[in-house]
């Protein structure tokens, strides 16, 4: 363990990664706070979704066509130089993954190896009818998508997109040793931040 750990520190120093991680991090941030500050969404957007995009690569067993994406944690080197718990002050939103299985258990289901799948399965499918609802209506020529799912929702490939990587920080895949505990509820709050910004996801 301690010849590992030694090998990464080594690897980490010959290749500037820690010093690559802490520029790399600097401008996502400032592309977020830039994004806020002046409205930008897009800039907000691409930002939060730069720093996500590790937890995919977090899941190679499931996703392994992304699997290299994991080495895009050295964006995440500065929180975990400060303390390597500091990713766990997202973890509040692991509340509602365990208040649906607490509630499923009332009525004697088990589900927690299917709901990750369900999670990122009904994301998946919103964020479809959203793409196809807004295809069918430039097809029609209509100036403003209003139909099917678009009556539930003002923007259903945010809101599809949302539930489908919510439910892709509980899918089982392998992890990258001494990455084992890392948490990626921190990514995920901040990329909800800069994606969802001041828009109402839902109409009225």
């Amino acid at each position: 363990m301690e010849l590992t750990a030694y090998k990464t520190e080594l690897f980490l120093s010959h290749y500037h990664i820690r010093l690559i991680g802490y520029i790399s991090l600097g401008l996502i941030l400032a592309l977020i706070i830039t994004g806020f500050v002046f409205e930008k969404r897009k800039l907000a957007s691409v930002g939060a979704v730069i720093l996500f995009l590790p937890v995919f690569g977090h899941f190679a067993a499931t996703m392994f066509f992304l699997g290299g994406l994991a080495f895009l944690r050295f964006l995440w080197l500065p929180f975990l130089d400060i303390s390597f718990d500091i990713m766990r002050l997202g973890d509040i939103v692991l509340l509602s993954h365990k208040w649906i299985l607490d509630l499923t258990s009332l009525t004697g289901l088990n589900l927690w190896k299917e709901l990750p799948f369900i999670i990122t399965g009904l994301g998946l499918f919103i964020f479809l009818l959203g793409v196809l609802a807004w295809m069918y209506s430039r097809m029609q020529n209509k100036p403003v998508t209003d139909f099917w799912v678009y009556r539930l929702s003002r923007h259903p490939q945010y809101l599809g997109w949302i539930i489908w990587s919510y439910g892709v920080l509980f899918l089982p895949g392998a992890n990258m040793k001494r990455y084992v505990d890392v948490a990626n509820t921190l990514p995920w709050l901040l990329v909800l931040w800069g994606k969802v910004d001041h828009q109402k996801l839902f109409s009225h």
